[in-house]
């Protein structure tokens, strides 16, 4: 069955969350601040939980990771966002065997830093008139 992470929801967007989740039968579970030192692969039961401690390191925004899903889920999951007028997660991952190995703050870090590629990448096109 289909597994969605979700970091940093509040307690109100989390049950609209799941609502969603389980009209699609996808799993859904809450990441708590202290797992964010966990790997991704880990929280989603690959591995015994390991990771680091992160009383010092946190992040306040949004972040889902989606496991196990065909292309034709994830397509339907994240539409059904559009479709039950929920705000898009704007940081969102699919697990790879690479982010398995990630803890929730190295994908975190990973997931804003190719955000911020892509905007310089799109004001860059905008500036030669590509964009």
């Amino acid at each position: 069955m289909p597994l969605v992470l979700a970091y940093n929801f509040s307690p109100a967007r989390l049950a609209a969350v799941r609502v969603l989740c389980a009209r699609l039968k996808i799993r859904l579970r809450a990441v708590e601040k202290n797992e964010f030192g966990c790997t991704v692969g880990s929280l989603c039961g690959q591995s015994a939980p390991q990771g680091e401690d992160t009383q010092e390191d946190d992040f306040s925004d949004e972040m889902i990771v989606m496991a196990g899903f065909s292309g034709q889920m994830l397509n339907a999951f994240l539409h059904s966002f559009y479709t039950y007028h929920l705000a898009p997660v704007s940081l969102k991952a699919v697990l790879t065997e690479v982010n398995a190995q990630f803890t929730g703050l190295r994908l975190h870090q990973e997931l804003c830093a190719e955000r911020e590629a892509i905007r310089q990448g799109m004001q860059a096109n905008a500036r030669r008139g590509d964009g």
